[in-house]
């Protein structure tokens, strides 16, 4: 996710709240509703592999197994977040 600084505030917590979402969105009944127990089964995720690093503007941001969000800026006026996602099976 990236903004320009001078028209965005933070998008920080924006990445934050469409990660904590995700799992709603898995576990979601036929009918749209999510039933009471969603975080209690892992089944329904896959954690894809990631990385060892990435490259923004030719440099190298290192993947740390621990970590799941980077920030860095593309440009002098835009700056992004980025996150690792689990997937829904």
């Amino acid at each position: 996710m990236c903004y320009k600084k001078d028209k965005w505030e933070d998008a920080k917590d924006a990445i934050i709240k469409s990660s904590i979402i995700l799992p709603k969105y898995c576990k979601r009944n036929a009918d749209g509703t999510t039933p009471a127990d969603w975080a209690e089964d892992t089944s329904i995720y896959e954690i894809v592999d990631r990385p060892t690093s990435f490259q923004v503007n030719g440099k190298t941001i290192e993947v740390q197994r621990d970590k799941l969000d980077y920030q860095f800026d593309l440009t002098p006026n835009v700056e992004c977040y980025l996150q690792f996602f689990v997937k829904c099976n």
